[in-house]
């Protein structure tokens, strides 16, 4: 799916992590994830890295993964994960709003 550049995860109960499948999606520039009480994890360091184009990600009503990104240290801390992404939103909150230069 080379052309896909949007993806929402909505309403997943049982998701706890999501796949470094995610990183094959070279197009990607949004992603939002809401509503899964369980997910903790996101893909690794190395598979988000690989998503050069994205610059958006939103996480709402995902308690575990929302406590882990806003956490920038410590053993669970995503931060380190996604503190390249222009725009960050975590529980409704701006944590993260870079210039964006030329794709």
């Amino acid at each position: 799916m080379p052309k896909l550049w949007y993806v929402e995860i909505c309403d997943c109960p049982l998701l706890e992590a999501l796949s470094d499948g995610i990183g094959n999606l070279v197009s990607l520039q949004q992603l939002r994830l809401q509503s899964c009480k369980k997910l903790e994890y996101l893909p690794s360091r190395d598979a988000i890295r690989r998503l050069t184009k994205l610059r958006n990600l939103e996480i709402e009503g995902c308690p575990k993964l929302e406590e882990s990104c806003n956490n920038r240290s410590g053993p669970n801390s995503q931060w380190s994960n996604i503190s390249h992404i222009p725009k960050v939103k975590v529980g409704g909150s701006i944590i993260q709003d870079l210039p964006v230069g030329p794709s």
